[in-house]
């Protein structure tokens, strides 16, 4: 057994050759565990362990948010996945599901009256709002149907750019915040 820092320890068991690292916060709750290869004799080859690879490992993932389901501030990882699937299936939906997919974000897990509002600055907050308005006057402006595909050929690249972005800067502290506070 040996001292993660100081709340969570870290396990490594034995079978044979395959060792399984858990990391543990407290008893019965696994933040996650890895499987790997003794190199050498007596020698471990460790896999370093960061939010990266937790977050794109989905057994990682889910005993992270399992972990944070248990801390109470699950809503940092819905919020950091959920944007990132916008991100990814922005080009696939119409421009008014592009636009209601960042209103329920930004009602959701921005706006202080938000279900599962997330840790982000009223600066960051302010600005993300501001953004999101700006945005949407522009593709009313530019789009009259706006059950068309997204992006619609007279949608700037300026607008798609900005949508993509719109997220990034309170992304980056709920990420900070995952990596520093929960991690």
């Amino acid at each position: 057994v040996a001292r993660v820092n100081d709340e969570a320890r870290l396990y490594v068991f034995s079978l044979s050759e395959l060792w399984t690292v858990f990391i543990v916060s407290a008893p019965g709750i696994y933040l996650s565990y890895h499987r790997i290869r003794q190199q050498k004799p007596g020698r471990i080859a460790a896999v370093p362990l960061t939010l990266e690879r937790i977050l794109a490992n989905p057994v990682s993932y889910n005993s992270f948010r399992d972990f944070l389901v248990s801390e109470f501030s699950v809503e940092n990882i819905m919020f950091y996945t959920l944007v990132n699937t916008f991100k990814s299936c922005m080009c696939s939906n119409s421009a008014r599901h592009v636009l209601q997919q960042a209103n329920s974000i930004i009602h959701d897990y921005i706006k202080s009256t938000g279900s599962c509002q997330v840790n982000v600055s009223s600066s960051v907050v302010r600005r993300l709002q501001l953004s999101y308005e700006n945005i949407r006057a522009d593709i009313a402006v530019s789009q009259r149907d706006l059950d068309a595909p997204f992006p619609p050929a007279d949608v700037t690249d300026d607008i798609r750019d900005r949508l993509l972005a719109l997220f990034n800067e309170a992304q980056k502290e709920i990420y900070h915040l995952l990596e520093t506070d929960a991690f």
